[in-house]
């Protein structure tokens, strides 16, 4: 080129050179071939049967060494090769966990009964309580009909209630009096051990979900106001001259749910009222101390001991628990003695104080049922990967006491826990891995069903779980 490009070697002008010729190409197609991987590896777990394992065939391009869609392959006319295999052979049979400590027993002279056509039912629900508390009535001297200020009233009063498939509760007939004409205040009806106050009913699961889920409350009252003419009215015989009559039906449906309350109320001259409660479940309590109860003390001038005879001491802590929420710190039982029976707590202000008393009485301590309080047994396990499982019995809850150590050695069915710390109550957890193998464990309060774990870790490592977590 650089002869062409001399212009002393041309006789006259040099002409232009001349533009070199192109060609315009498309893109080529992307190369794509098949790759094959091989199977995995066969299991070394012990007992694993026998299985034949397959690998895995893609398709890729070749330049990149990406992925592509099995498609293009197929298309670019290439044969799919087979997938690899591998023939693994069963493993040997898993050692016996534990050596049998004590040979058989010797076989017994008859056949083992035959087993139950079907499975242990589910344990039977709790039942539903439902508690009838103060029964009260009111008549309305109020208004033109009954209206007699400055005179005498005599008023009468009588009424019945009924719970879903329950007998007919019939109170007795309750007179008021008054010289002056008038009167607003609720009258407890009926004596404190009558039926209208304090009255409880258990229903079972299968005739709440008969019921379909609600209680059925019915009631009649009947009422006049008597012109004193007779004594009639003190039996609630309405004669001629009476006034104020009135006969009422009133129902209502209560929803069955647990921890719930409210009123019930029938009635317009002359009301029947009667407060309904419908227990939570049973409340779970530890002893604390016996030849104790709970103190009487003042709080702006008014006692605040509550003492009642509930009939059990479970009843005494649902009670205690009810009425005082977390006022209830604590609460007495009387299990014997002159007071056998009696329920004593305070509801209000600074909770249960206690003093010393003989007499049969012990206190208790209600406990919170979505956290661990001290004394809570606390189940661990620990299992050492593909090996054995061993509890570590013997821990409690608590809230002050520390940490519990706790180091596990040997092989995977031949493992030993061991204790490392002084105490074996406390309020954390921690296992050290000192065994031939990886390890997990977990923790359960089994009263409040909270529980955690630790995921697989490996020697001479240490895990730790906070049991205030749950």
């Amino acid at each position: 080129m650089s002869a062409c490009e001399d212009p002393t070697r041309w006789p006259s002008t040099m002409p232009e050179a001349p533009t070199a010729p192109k060609q315009q190409c498309g893109a080529a197609a992307v190369c794509v071939d098949y790759e094959t991987f091989d199977a995995p590896a066969c299991s070394t777990e012990c007992g694993h049967k026998a299985e034949t394992l397959k690998g895995k065939v893609r398709c890729h391009e070749t330049k990149t060494g990406k992925a592509t869609a099995m498609s293009k392959c197929k298309e670019a006319g290439l044969e799919k090769p087979d997938k690899p295999t591998r023939h693994c052979e069963e493993n040997d049979p898993c050692p016996t966990p534990k050596p049998t400590r004590v040979p058989t027993s010797a076989p017994t002279d008859r056949p083992t009964a035959t087993p139950t056509a079907s499975p242990t039912p589910a344990p039977t629900s709790a039942p539903t309580i439902l508690i009838i508390k103060n029964g009260m009535t009111q008549s309305d001297s109020g208004g033109d009909k009954c209206s007699e200020w400055g005179q005498a009233e005599e008023m009468a009063f009588r009424a019945n209630y009924k719970v879903s498939r329950r007998a007919q509760v019939d109170g007795p007939c309750f007179t008021y009096h008054s010289d002056t004409g008038g009167w607003s205040d609720n009258h407890f009806y009926g004596s404190s051990d009558s039926k209208f106050r304090w009255n409880r009913y258990e229903f079972s699961a299968a005739e709440i979900e008969d019921m379909g889920g609600k209680i059925h409350l019915s009631a009649w009252v009947y009422g006049f106001e008597s012109d004193g003419s007779d004594s009639n009215w003190k039996n609630c015989k309405y004669t001629s001259g009476d006034e104020c009559e009135e006969e009422k039906k009133c129902s209502v449906y209560v929803k069955a749910t647990k921890g719930t309350s409210g009123a019930f109320s029938c009635g317009d001259t002359h009301k029947l009222r009667f407060d309904w409660e419908i227990e939570a479940d049973d409340v779970d309590y530890r002893l604390y101390k016996n030849n104790k109860r709970c103190a009487n003390y003042k709080v702006g001038g008014q006692w605040t001991r509550e003492w009642h005879k509930p009939g059990s001491l479970q009843q005494c802590a649902n009670l205690c628990v009810r009425m005082g929420g977390d006022k209830c710190n604590y609460f007495s039982y009387a299990n014997g003695g002159t007071e056998n029976g009696s329920c004593l707590f305070t509801a209000t202000a600074s909770g249960c104080k206690l003093e010393h008393w003989n007499n049969g009485y012990s206190v208790y301590k209600p406990l919170d049922p979505y956290k661990s309080e001290d004394g809570d047994d606390i189940e661990v396990q620990m299992h050492a990967d593909a090996g054995d499982t061993k509890s570590i019995s013997g821990i409690s809850y608590k809230a002050n006491g520390g940490t519990v150590s706790v180091t596990c050695s040997g092989g995977v069915w031949h493992i030993n826990c061991e204790f490392t710390s002084t105490t074996k109550a406390g309020s954390r957890i921690c296992i050290k891995n000192s065994g031939a193998y990886t390890m997990s464990y977990w923790a359960k309060n089994p009263r409040t069903g909270q529980s955690a774990n630790q995921a697989s870790y490996a020697i001479t490592n240490t895990k730790c779980i906070d049991l205030k977590n749950f």
